[in-house]
């Protein structure tokens, strides 16, 4: 019995552990951010797209198989270096369209 309630307790915490990453990641991409720009409130990447362009950008062109099995291939868009960008505005300068970091 407390074999069963402990493993029981744990199933379940680690279940709500992996939910708690799940709607984080959805939140990301739904941003078309990286944890770090999150946390630092940073938007260059967020260029007004759709969930579901973000979600190709990020899993490739058969980004609904992929979300259900990981084994099939997806060509992604792009390189993966250059993604468009939202406009930079600094003192000096601005600068449009696609950057490479």
């Amino acid at each position: 019995s407390l074999l069963l309630s402990c493993i029981c307790s744990t199933s379940i915490i680690i279940n709500l552990y992996v939910l708690f990453l799940i709607i984080q990641q959805i939140i990301l991409v739904k941003n078309s951010q990286t944890w770090y720009e999150y946390n630092k409130n940073i938007h260059i990447y967020n260029i007004g797209k759709s969930f579901q362009s973000n979600l190709q950008l990020v899993f490739g062109k058969r980004w609904y198989l992929i979300l259900f099995t990981p084994l099939i291939s997806s060509q992604p868009f792009g390189d993966g270096m250059s993604y468009d960008m939202n406009k930079i505005t600094t003192n000096d300068t601005q600068h449009y369209g696609t950057k490479r970091i």
